[in-house]
């Protein structure tokens, strides 16, 4: 998808050192600051990795999300680059249909009373899932993340927004793979 001389590896793992340099890709050895510092954060580091990019664009990926394909990616970046109404990054969201309530307990985006709407009827809520950041480099530096001022939102299905943060998000993928591999050994298309 992109050449090694156009891909920043960021980690504080050894291995990906070790990876990132056999297929001659550039490599930024974080070190534990955000864990080891509470004043720091994944925005720091965040803006430490984006001032070493030289190109206009830059795509972000995560391996917490590693139902995310290169298709995919590239549905992003074409969506974006050929849109025409002035969105400066894309990320990948996942839309849900639900009745919140706010920490009060009070409903945040429905009537309990006259005018009751079923989920279906709720407009969607968008949660960012962070697999998918595409945007312009600039606009990264400007903003100190991944999301620009005005994103263009690209619908995850449910398991390519699945990220791995929790050891029930890690058992579900590890089901998932399962499954897949057991269908594929019994030539059953899914």
């Amino acid at each position: 998808m992109f050449p090694p001389s156009q891909i920043l590896v960021s980690s504080d793992d050894s291995v990906a050192a070790e990876i990132a340099n056999r297929f001659a890709t550039r490599f930024d050895f974080r070190d534990h600051c955000v864990e080891q510092n509470p004043r720091q954060t994944w925005q720091d580091s965040f803006q430490r990795i984006i001032s070493q990019i030289e190109t206009e664009y830059t795509l972000i990926a995560f391996v917490t999300t590693p139902f995310v394909t290169a298709n995919l990616y590239q549905r992003v970046i074409d969506l974006l680059l050929n849109s025409k109404d002035h969105f400066d990054s894309a990320l990948g969201v996942q839309s849900i249909r639900a009745k919140l309530f706010d920490a009060r307990q009070l409903p945040t985006n429905f009537s309990s009373g006259q005018g009751y709407k079923g989920s279906q009827d709720i407009e969607p809520i968008y949660v960012w899932r962070r697999g998918v950041s595409f945007l312009r480099t600039e606009v990264a530096r400007q903003r100190g993340l991944d999301l620009g001022h005005r994103p263009l939102f690209y619908e995850l299905d449910w398991v390519a927004s699945i990220d791995i943060d929790t050891v029930n998000d890690w058992d579900v993928a590890v089901s998932l793979c399962n499954a897949h591999t057991v269908h594929q050994l019994l030539g059953i298309q899914i």
